[in-house]
């Protein structure tokens, strides 16, 4: 098997380097499924038809935790695209 070296800004793409990525993807995996278990709450007051339920949530700014969970994954995300592969490429 004929094996090529990979750099990322010049410097080997090694093991350890691809075991901080993996890492860092699967607490974000983590973060994902927290992040979805407030909105299969909501979903459950809504086929329920449980009114309470979701304005409770709605007036406790669980909407904006929500958002703000999901733009720090997307920027964690795109963090780690640029780290693997950056823009000067």
């Amino acid at each position: 098997m004929n094996s090529k070296q990979i750099f990322i800004e010049g410097k080997p793409v090694t093991e350890e380097y691809l075991l901080n990525m993996a890492t860092e993807l699967t607490s974000l995996a983590e973060l994902v499924k927290l992040v979805r278990q407030p909105l299969e709450m909501l979903n459950y007051s809504v086929i329920k038809n449980d009114e309470f339920l979701f304005q409770n949530y709605l007036h406790t700014g669980g909407l904006q935790c929500l958002e703000n969970n999901l733009e720090d994954i997307q920027n964690k995300i795109q963090r780690i695209s640029n780290n693997i592969c950056p823009d000067e490429m």
